[in-house]
């Protein structure tokens, strides 16, 4: 076991840190990598653009910087947390578990499921210009604030809070539980599932496709609307159709 800080990562390096191994502030730079194996951590690295960072099972990284055009943090069975994630950057979680990533303008956090496993995304925070994207998996306790998305395609959000501004949009299969909407914020229901929704004051909910189940709409100028292909039922509250 040992343990590296400061090193500096250019393009065509790869910096491997295996079980035991620590390594503290590394910078990935353009064509650079940093893989992560189990039993291995990597602390406050950052990842620029092109530069990779991948956390394999077992694995764990904690305080990322992940941005730039083309800068990855791939999680492939590992964990990763407190990774923040911008300008153009990407989070890819195939499967594992990313905890408390926060997604700023630019940034996109995926969640899929692979032939390994299920992907996990606990606690992000979608900011002004953010996305997530919710495949398949299943993100929990996601906040979306003003000018961020999550869009849940074929996985599930569950315990979603969308903030003055933010958006989820469910399409496809998705299926998205219990999601919390407050002032000014949007939930656009295009097909799948949403069960279980709170619409607070000046909420809104958009139903033109697949199924609201049980929504409460609550507080003034909260509202949701049910356009042609959308269903609603168990609602409490007023919808306008």
């Amino acid at each position: 076991s040992g343990t590296t800080s400061g090193t500096k990562i250019d393009s065509g390096g790869s910096e491997l840190v295996y079980s035991g191994g620590v390594a503290d502030t590394t910078t990935v730079s353009s064509g650079g990598n940093q893989y992560v194996y189990g039993g291995a951590v990597s602390s406050d690295t950052t990842v620029l653009t092109s530069g990779t960072e991948t956390v394999y099972g077992g694995g764990l990284t904690a305080g990322a910087v992940v941005s730039g055009e083309g800068a990855i943090e791939s999680v492939w069975g590992g964990t990763t947390s407190n990774t923040v994630v911008s300008s153009g950057a990407w989070q890819y979680v195939a499967f594992g578990s990313a905890v408390s990533t926060i997604i700023s303008s630019g940034g996109a956090q995926t969640v899929y499921d692979s032939t390994s496993g299920s992907g996990y995304v606990f606690e992000a925070v979608v900011e002004s210009g953010g996305s997530q994207s919710v495949y398949s998996g299943e993100s929990f306790d996601t906040v979306v604030s003003g000018g961020g998305l999550q869009t849940v395609y074929y996985g599930i959000a569950s315990g979603t809070h969308v903030d003055s501004g933010g958006n989820e949009t469910v399409v496809d299969s998705g299926l998205a539980v219990s999601t919390v909407v407050n002032f000014s914020g949007t939930l656009d229901l295009q097909g799948g599932t949403v069960s279980s929704a709170s619409i607070f004051a000046y909420g809104q909910e958009n139903v033109t496709g697949g199924q609201d189940i049980s929504a409460t709409i609550s507080g003034a100028y909260a509202g949701q609307t049910i356009g042609t292909g959308g269903t609603a039922s168990g609602e409490i509250g007023r919808a306008h159709v």
